[in-house]
């Protein structure tokens, strides 16, 4: 009986040293497993974040080059716009130039059609 005794509390050790050893691996590596895993989730909040300041960093880039862009338009737009003035008043002065000469040369034929007709 007092061997029975000795094997049952022997046996009752055991199974408690085996049971706390399991116990206290599961709980390491339940803590590493969260470890892990709130290392994942910084990582990936930093990711995030870093994504999110290079988006705004390309947005911010391309609408520089965009208001750069327009401004160049408008530029040329007036410039465009000037040349095409200044054309057209040469066109009028070259018109008004041209009509004047024709009508000098209407006046002489005019003159020498009188004088012509008076002659005979």
């Amino acid at each position: 009986m007092k061997f029975q005794r000795t094997l049952l509390v022997a046996s009752l050790v055991a199974a408690m040293s085996v049971a706390a050893c399991g116990k206290k691996e599961e709980t390491t590596k339940d803590e590493r497993a969260a470890a892990q895993a709130n290392a994942a989730v910084d990582q990936a909040a930093s990711a995030a974040e870093m994504a999110g300041k290079a988006a705004a960093t390309a947005a911010s880039a391309a609408a520089e080059k965009a208001a750069a862009a327009a401004e160049r338009a408008k530029s040329t737009m007036k410039d465009a716009a000037a040349d095409g003035k200044a054309a057209m008043q040469e066109a009028a002065a070259e018109g008004k130039a041209a009509a004047n000469t024709a009508l000098q040369k209407a006046e002489a034929a005019a003159k020498r059609a009188q004088e012509a007709a008076a002659s005979k």
